[in-house]
């Protein structure tokens, strides 16, 4: 039934979410728009840096900057090679276990912080640079569906053989737009309450909460 499968990077294969919202509640801060951590992962978890900027500028009437986005990769991609960053309990076992399916990371994240992340997890064996799709090579990055065809186009398959596993409201919008089965997961230290229901109702056909249970998943979603 499925010939790929679709990983997104943050708050999936790597539980990254609590180390990107500080780092951007700290950029933010020193630019004069002050913001907690705790408010960045609740209302922006999946948006790309940019978005983001853009949707705090509009609200608080200032120009973050052009840069922030470069700035931010280049503070994220510091503390990931400090070691700061964990791989997502049981990551490595199920990319590996997953061996009879193609496999891939679409990431809103930039190309750079994809393979640092990856990199420092040990999962970038895994996911080879043709593998590893960003949203900086789209015109619209998630919840615009235009990542997720990337990817399928690439690995030449169809979006309805494709499944999605992501963590977040804006990726499952976007895989769902694409045309393809989507897997919600909840099991990143990030997660709100009430997450799994909301990737239920956005379209995810399934929800796990530890990524042990997605080949179990796929198996289901295969008979």
């Amino acid at each position: 039934m499925f010939d790929l499968v679709i990983f997104d990077l943050d708050g999936v294969l790597v539980d990254s979410e609590g180390l990107a919202s500080e780092v951007v509640a700290e950029e933010l801060s020193a630019r004069g728009c002050p913001i907690s951590a705790q408010e960045v992962a609740e209302r922006f978890a999946g948006f790309t840096d940019s978005a983001l900027a853009r949707v705090l500028g509009e609200e608080r009437g200032i120009d973050i900057g052009n840069d922030f986005p470069a700035r931010v990769a280049e503070r994220a991609i510091a503390r990931i090679k400090a070691g700061e960053l964990p791989a997502m309990p049981g990551a490595r076992a199920v990319v590996e276990r997953l061996a009879p399916w193609r496999r891939c990371v679409a990431s809103n994240s930039a190309p750079a912080r994809i393979k640092a992340a990856l990199t420092a997890t040990g999962l970038l064996q895994w996911f080879p640079a043709g593998w590893r799709f960003s949203a900086r090579e789209v015109k619209r990055p998630k919840p615009a569906p235009d990542l997720h065809l990337l990817a399928a186009k690439r690995m030449r398959v169809e979006p309805s053989r494709a499944v999605v596993v992501e963590d977040s409201p804006t990726g499952v919008e976007a895989a769902v737009a694409a045309g393809m089965t989507v897997i919600g997961f909840t099991g990143a230290s990030h997660v709100p309450p009430g997450q799994a229901e909301r990737l239920r109702a956005l379209g995810a056909v399934q929800v796990i909460e530890e990524l042990e249970r997605l080949p179990e998943a796929l198996g289901v979603l295969e008979r």
